[in-house]
């Protein structure tokens, strides 16, 4: 029986090429929804209850998403620098995550005050990442050959 434990992956492997762009995405990521969940914070802390629901809901639905995202990108970052085959997928979800969070955002923003333009850049911006980075992490031989533990 032969086994292939020991034959070195063809192709390119490590943190280089265009995985360093997602890479760069997935260390930025806490800092943001850090400035994000900051500002949520600054909301809740100003105002007594929002007087719409639903607006108050949002709000608060936000904040949490934004919680757990926050620790989803630091496992992923840890995962990253391990090369954990579990990465490439956790990076998906946490992106479809966001485009969750940002539907839902742009669907009820209006009630928190949000321009259309803001509510359709907050969703373009996980949907293209979704597209683009979720893709190439699902069919690149550099990630097939980077995230092997």
């Amino acid at each position: 029986m032969t086994t292939y434990d020991n034959v070195a992956p063809e192709g390119p492997k490590g943190l280089g090429g265009w995985l360093i762009l997602p890479m760069l995405g997935t260390l930025v990521s806490p800092f943001v929804l850090l400035f994000d969940l900051s500002d949520s914070l600054k909301i809740i802390e100003g105002n007594p209850p929002l007087q719409n629901l639903e607006a108050d809901l949002l709000l608060k639905f936000g904040i949490m998403a934004q919680i757990v995202m926050l620790l989803g990108w630091i496992v992923a970052i840890v995962l990253m620098f391990q090369h954990k085959r579990a990465f490439p997928k956790l990076y998906i979800g946490l992106v479809t995550t966001a485009l969750f969070v940002a539907v839902v955002v742009a669907y009820f923003g209006e009630e928190l005050g949000m321009s259309l333009n803001k509510r359709m850049v907050a969703l373009i911006r996980p949907l293209a990442n979704l597209a683009i980075w979720g893709t190439y992490l699902l069919v690149s031989r550099r990630v097939r050959n980077t995230f092997t533990q």
